[in-house]
């Protein structure tokens, strides 16, 4: 990662949160793929059952394998494992200069961070660690590797997306930038993944 100028976040409930400007950037790019992925995932479904077996539907097929596993490698970057260099704890910028109060502690960084993403994503933090591990489970036994005789139940997509989401209500918070939730590129996305699978369709 290159050189890194904190941001700050400004959030009516937790307050001041300063941010590292670099993991921001590389969350930014991944909130995106996991928003593409779960926004693609009705339209791939609808058209595969709308498809006649051969080639096109071979090849939908696989494109929807593709994203599906998208969405769970991607997602784990950031709410996988704590090392992971782009994880949601990674975000804390230490060197931040705060007039008005006192630099926070990793710690109270961290639960600030998590009470926001449990309130925006109106979960509970039992529900965040199934989701975790559920997600996590996914990754670790079918994305990345597997075992035929050991194949996890796969993770429902919608409380994964809202913990995404959640991180980008905190990031509209960022002083003097203007940042658009995931929620907002629904029609986007759809349109994006539609006008490839269905070109005829307006």
């Amino acid at each position: 990662m290159g050189p890194d100028i904190p941001l700050l976040i400004q959030d009516p409930h937790e307050g001041l949160l300063p941010i590292s400007s670099e993991v921001f950037r590389w969350q930014f790019d991944t909130l995106n793929a996991v928003a593409r992925a779960y926004h693609y995932k009705p339209v791939f479904i609808r058209v595969l059952g709308q498809t006649e077996a051969g080639p096109r539907k071979n090849f939908i097929m696989q494109m929807y394998g593709v994203s599906f596993l998208s969405f769970i490698i991607e997602w784990c970057k950031i709410f996988g494992a704590n090392n992971n260099e782009i994880h949601w704890k990674k975000l804390y910028a230490p060197g931040r200069p705060l007039d008005d109060m006192r630099q926070l502690s990793p710690q109270a960084f961290e639960q600030r961070v998590r009470r926001a993403l449990l309130r925006y994503a109106g979960i509970t933090h039992e529900e965040f660690k199934q989701t975790y591990e559920s997600v996590k489970n996914a990754r670790d036994r079918f994305a990345a590797h597997v075992n035929p005789n050991d194949i996890p139940e796969m993770p429902f997509f919608d409380k994964p997306y809202r913990i995404a989401n959640a991180l980008t209500v905190l990031f509209t918070g960022i002083v003097g930038d203007e940042f658009r939730i995931l929620d907002s590129y629904q029609a986007a996305f759809t349109a994006e993944i539609t006008s490839v699978l269905e070109p005829n369709v307006r």
